[in-house]
């Protein structure tokens, strides 16, 4: 069919010529093919006039300063069947001798065409117009009639592409001198191509075309109203026509104008021309009088009686702009237009495949057959309800049944779905025409599903129905495409279902109107919020949404430790020990938690939640966490402690642990690191740390949150040895040897002799893969076996360790129970140690953070005499303090655990013991 159009495009463009030479522009469509479905089922018809003199005034028609602009379309304007009874929508009753909707308001302003051939745009728009006023919905519309002829004549692809891959091709050279028919270009107002408001696209009293940047923007989404409903009446039924005008306030057409058949002095006009061929002026006719006289006609009609026609030659013209029509004007058009607007809110989307503006009428030889268009929903919402459907269809009196497939499973079979609707909408058709038809609620379709709109026809003959097909009309020219899996027809006798688009690349005119139907939840609760949970058990978890209407039900599942857990639909396995969160979270995203503490067993001597009780993991905590050293992450449960084995050390965690080795000693805080700063859990271990040369720190700052790693830890423990005065002498022959590691290269240069000695020593042995790891993280459990190998290297029997002089024993030293540490004052960044609530005095001087009062050392309110200290009856002997049998290193007083700011809470390892310390405090 498209290379058949390309292919007479030539002789078309002749045919166009020939007509603007003889005032009247018109292309005749392709002469009709048979195109059956294969079953004889369903025949075509075109319509291509035998005698092409016929089509257009064949004489002078134009006033100078007046142009037409109609074209008649037989397509559909010349089949128009009478209608067999009245439908509902126009009413019964009498009706009145004489009618004038101006007079009941249910007229807009008359407007100006100028001088530009775009009639047609006006009497559709005056008769949109004029349907909303009438209906009390909008108080005074004013559509663009610019805007619509722009993109009658101008390709662009709807939102949803949907229509591609139609075309519209423009070859003339004016919009504005191309002439068009109201019952032609109404499927561009149904593809919601407008209406707009006039200020979007003023109409031009110059005539001209100001210009524009077509976009799908411009083209959709500036809608104010939508075409509903376009009923045609064939021009003879005169009793529909009055009623459509009593409801709707206008009805479109088109007749012959010539000037010479125009009396002024009583705005009346008769022709006499017998054909509506000859048409070439649309207007809207808006009223009656059946004893409007006939002599006030320039010539006799034989009869009285007239239409109220509205004209849009300015309100200047003829009688305010209307005039009257002989009853007896045989140019008036086949077919008088109703046109049925609602404002453009009614519906979000349109779903639809037919953008031509062309039809091809289709006629079953049965008196019953379905139709189908199936649609993938696309837009930009989750769930969409498909409020109403339209369809196109030139029989009357027509039975239709609609029903919704949701999900649907087969592309070539529109049954293959889930009914959406309880029951299928039914009603009748009156007039052939487009219809739109509302739908009950709870047809729903979510994002990315296929859906279809399936409509069954029932009447008591063959019946006919519009799809769009290609051809030139005004100058354009309108390709119809089609993709398979679009649309279809289906015949109960062939039990078939017949797919228009890879038979014939054409669409049905049927179209699906949706609005956003997602209900987001406000709420989400889990059924559990904190459960204990031993690990190998299994938690299902619930969530309940809120409101119960939402639509949106969809939970996303997750655990922050996937090593210890892991969930499914809400079902939680648990394997290791540790506090594990669940989260469920919704589409817009709110959340719900559940916490579980698992513990690997209830072993009431095991003080761990997640190491289970006996081996070497267990050994190794059980040690550090009974020394104190390191004391794990927090109660999980009574009794259960975090120790978190396989989690990573931090730098300052590690400080921490060798500052509860060395019984955590006072200190007074330094300003040294820019990540050190007063008052954290850290400041005093990591001060302390680096003025006894344990750490260096990286610069200017420590890195606290950095990840300790392998070859730090050597160093740290390195340097704590040389602090306390131990052998840090590489024992040959012992521990593993630094030369059987194949990644010793690897060890950064400042980091070999720690290594070698803590290999030496036995306090490191590498990693089960055969490798030193140097820049590896250090696991915590890892870190808990080189405390306790570091302790047994340096204890056990007879190992005693000569500082200054002085035998020491190690465990003696481990037993060491701290002291609290009270009232600090901190004066520049500097803390100064107070004890038992003695005060610096004025301007004393403090030296070696001991206060001096009148020369006099005061310690405890115990007087320093002669460089001996007494305290409680024990003497300090060369500076060594005794206190109850144990003895301070390195003037280092063993108590005073770390207070976070002014609470007496203690924090191990970047853990709170104390629940009431605040988290910001930690």
């Amino acid at each position: 069919m498209r290379k058949e159009l390309k292919e007479s495009f030539e002789r078309k463009l002749l045919y166009a010529l020939l007509t603007i030479i003889c005032a009247v522009l018109f292309v005749c469509p392709p002469m009709a093919v048979n195109a059956d479905t294969g079953d004889g089922s369903v025949e075509d018809s075109l319509w291509l006039p035998e005698d092409e003199s016929l089509y257009g005034a064949s004489y002078e028609t134009l006033d100078s300063d007046i142009s037409g602009g109609y074209i008649p379309y037989p397509v559909v304007e010349n089949t128009t069947p009478m209608l067999k009874s009245m439908p509902e929508e126009l009413g019964a009753g009498s009706i009145p001798s004489s009618y004038d909707a101006r007079k009941k308001g249910q007229l807009t302003s008359v407007k100006n065409q100028y001088n530009t051939q775009n009639c047609w745009s006006f009497a559709a728009l005056a008769c949109m117009e004029a349907s909303l006023k009438s209906r009390g919905i909008m108080t005074n519309p004013d559509f663009s009639e610019l805007h619509l002829v722009r993109y009658t004549m101008t390709n662009m692809g709807d939102p949803l592409g949907g229509l591609n891959p139609d075309q519209i091709n423009y070859y003339g050279s004016d919009r504005m001198q191309t002439p068009g028919n109201i019952a032609a270009a109404y499927p561009i107002l149904t593809s919601w191509k407008g209406a707009v408001d006039e200020s979007r696209a003023k109409f031009p009293t110059n005539s001209k075309d100001p210009g524009f940047t077509p976009s799908i923007d411009d083209a959709f989404k500036h809608d104010t109203a939508h075409l509903q409903a376009v009923f045609r009446i064939n021009i003879e039924d005169k009793e529909g026509i009055k009623r459509a005008i009593m409801n709707y306030g206008a009805v479109s057409s088109g007749f012959c104008w010539y000037k010479d058949f125009y009396k002024a002095s009583t705005n009346a006009y008769f022709s006499g021309v017998n054909s509506y061929y000859a048409g070439n002026h649309a207007i809207a006719i808006v009223g009656w009088d059946d004893n409007f006289s006939r002599y006030n006609f320039p010539t006799d009609p034989g009869k009285n009686g007239a239409w109220l026609i509205k004209n849009s030659w300015g309100p200047e013209w003829g009688d305010g702009g209307y005039f009257w029509m002989s009853y007896g004007e045989n140019s008036l058009s086949g077919t008088a237009c109703v046109l049925v607007a609602d404002p453009a809110t009614n519906y979000d989307l349109c779903y639809q495949y037919d953008g031509s503006m062309l039809s091809r009428v289709r006629t079953t030889r049965y008196n019953n057959i379905t139709l189908a268009n199936m649609f993938t929903v696309s837009g930009a919402y989750e769930t969409e309800e498909v409020k109403a459907v339209s369809f196109d269809i030139q029989s009357t009196n027509v039975n239709y049944e609609i029903q919704i497939y949701g999900n649907i499973t087969d592309s070539g079979n529109p049954y293959s779905g889930t009914p959406l609707l309880e029951k299928p909408v039914t009603g009748t058709t009156g007039y052939a025409g487009y219809y739109t038809v509302s739908l009950p609620s709870g047809a729903k379709v979510k994002k990315g599903t296929r859906y279809a709109v399936v409509i069954t026809f029932k009447s008591s003959s063959s019946m006919s129905f519009l799809m769009e097909t290609s051809g030139y009309y005004a100058s354009t020219e309108y390709l119809a495409g089609a993709y398979p899996d679009q649309s279809f027809d289906y015949y109960p006798a062939t039990n078939t279902w017949n797919d228009y688009g890879a038979y014939y690349e054409e669409n049905l005119r049927i179209k699906a109107f949706t609005k956003n139907a997602t209900v987001y939840p406000t709420s989400i609760k889990l059924n559990y919020s904190d459960v204990k949970l031993l690990t190998g058990k299994s938690l299902n978890l619930t969530a309940t949404l809120l409101p119960a209407n939402t639509t949106e039900k969809k939970i996303t599942w997750s655990v922050d430790r996937p090593d210890l857990a892991q969930v499914s639909n809400g079902k939680v396995d648990v394997w290791g020990g540790g506090l594990i969160t669940v989260t469920a979270k919704t589409v817009n995203g709110l959340t719900a938690k559940c916490v579980i503490r698992a513990c690997v067993d209830n072993d009431s001597s095991n003080p761990f939640a997640d190491v289970k009780t006996g081996g070497w993991e267990f050994s190794a905590a059980k040690y550090v966490y009974d020394k104190g050293y390191m004391t794990g992450k927090g109660e999980l449960v009574p009794g259960k402690v975090i120790f978190d084995p396989n989690g990573t050390i931090t730098r300052c965690q590690f400080v921490q642990t060798i500052y509860n080795m060395a019984g955590r000693p006072k200190v007074t805080y330094t300003s040294k690191f820019k990540d050190v700063p007063s008052g954290k859990w850290y400041s005093l271990p990591i001060t302390w740390a680096s003025k006894k040369g344990i750490v260096a720190g990286k610069g200017d700052v420590f890195d606290v949150d950095g990840i300790a790693t392998r070859e730090q830890l050597a160093s740290m423990f390195y340097n704590y040895a040389k602090f306390k005065g131990y052998d840090v002498s590489i024992k040959s022959g012992s521990g593993k040897s630094y030369d059987s590691f194949p990644d010793k290269d690897k060890v950064s240069s400042w980091a070999v002799t720690p290594m070698k000695w803590a290999l030496s020593r036995g306090i490191m042995s590498g990693k089960g893969t055969g490798l030193l790891a140097p820049q590896g993280a250090a696991t915590r459990v890892e870190c808990a076996v080189m405390v306790r190998n570091f302790m047994n290297a340096y204890s056990g029997s007879g190992s005693k360790f000569m500082v200054d002089g002085v035998e020491i024993d190690i465990d003696a030293i481990d037993a060491v129970e701290p002291d609290d540490m009270e009232n600090i004052e901190v004066i520049e960044d500097e803390e100064v140690e107070v004890e038992d609530d003695t005060e610096v005095i004025d301007d004393k001087e403090v030296i070696d953070d001991k206060e001096v009062i009148d020369d006099k050392e005061v310690i405890d309110d115990k007087e320093v005499i002669d460089d001996k200290e007494v305290i409680d009856d024990k003497e300090v002997i060369d500076d060594k303090e005794v206190i109850d049998d144990k003895e301070v290193i390195d003037d280092e007083v063993v108590d005073d655990p770390e207070v976070n700011d002014d609470k007496n809470t203690e924090v191990v390892d970047d853990e709170k013991v104390d629940e009431t310390v605040k988290p910001e405090e930690v």
